[in-house]
């Protein structure tokens, strides 16, 4: 079989381009996930998105769908465990409580499902999450800081498995690679990108660590079960990472996006990305090509 890009006289040069119009939305600390190749949900703490709302891609422009619902957080993040169906984790300052919670979207009204999880009381910090399936869950916080799985059967949230602890986490991204790896990027001090592997059981790393690159504030998104998006705030690039199994190396350049303060990605398909950070005020989207 003849390669598409063969057929249409088109290459991989790995190179980042941005697609369509920038959206404005005025953003304080969010998080993004794709419940869909062309649909967004967007968590925020600030005005006038102070919970959760979904936004629609055509190709060329953002739109809001529905209504946005109000919900208290802070450090918030957010996972498509669904094209109908998200998990909203966030700091919650009225109870000091990490809380879980999934929330349904019929396409125009959203709605909380089942009984949120809470944590203990903590001090506020940086949260990760990711769906490795419809109804599990992987999350990360800097103040508790350890990986931990949670299922979700329609109504409660429960434990799986063991955790595997980390320490001196200052930020984090979680990004799923398949139903039992993700990528997690962690600033430690000495910041790395590792892949993880969950067997139902515990955690455990699969092949080296990638170090020697200094991170901070992070988005993170998986393209394929190899490759990610990956923007970082501290150097103002959008790259993309490959994993061989063993090692993580960077494909193609970088792209400088100048002003990122807390960049978020969500991947709409194998090539494109949305990306949202509150600096620049803008949902855009990004095509690797």
């Amino acid at each position: 079989m003849i390669p598409l890009a063969a057929m249409t006289g088109q290459s991989f040069r790995g190179i980042w381009e941005q697609v369509g119009n920038s959206f404005s939305l005025a953003l304080t600390n969010c998080g993004l996930a794709a419940m869909s190749s062309s649909r967004i949900a967007v968590v925020d703490t600030g005005s006038p998105t102070s919970g959760i709302a979904a936004y629609d891609w055509n190709g060329t422009d953002w739109a809001l769908v529905g209504s946005a619902l109000t919900v208290s957080n802070a450090n918030p993040s957010v996972a498509a465990m669904s094209s109908s169906r998200v998990a909203f984790y966030r700091h919650v300052a009225a109870t000091g409580k990490f809380t879980l919670t999934a929330y349904d979207f019929n396409g125009s009204t959203w709605s909380a499902v089942g009984t949120p999880l809470e944590g203990g009381v903590v001090s506020n910090g940086g949260t990760a999450i990711s769906a490795l399936s419809s109804t599990r869950v992987v999350l990360f916080n800097t103040t508790d800081e350890v990986l931990q799985a949670y299922d979700f059967n329609g109504s409660t949230w429960s434990t799986v498995g063991s955790s595997s602890s980390f320490s001196s986490t200052d930020t984090c991204a979680i990004a799923k690679l398949s139903s039992s790896q993700i990528a997690l990027a962690l600033n430690t001090g000495t910041d790395f990108l590792g892949t993880y592997s969950f067997n139902g059981s515990s955690w455990s790393l699969v092949g080296s660590q990638m170090t020697g690159t200094s991170f901070n504030q992070t988005g993170l998104a998986a393209l394929s079960a190899t490759r990610v998006a990956f923007a970082d705030a501290s150097a103002d690039w959008l790259r993309a990472y490959d994993f061989s199994g063993s090692t993580w190396s960077l494909k193609g350049t970088s792209l400088t996006i100048s002003g990122m303060s807390r960049p978020r990605v969500a991947a709409l398909n194998g090539s494109t990305i949305a990306l949202a950070d509150p600096d620049l005020n803008e949902i855009r989207t990004y095509r690797l090509r």
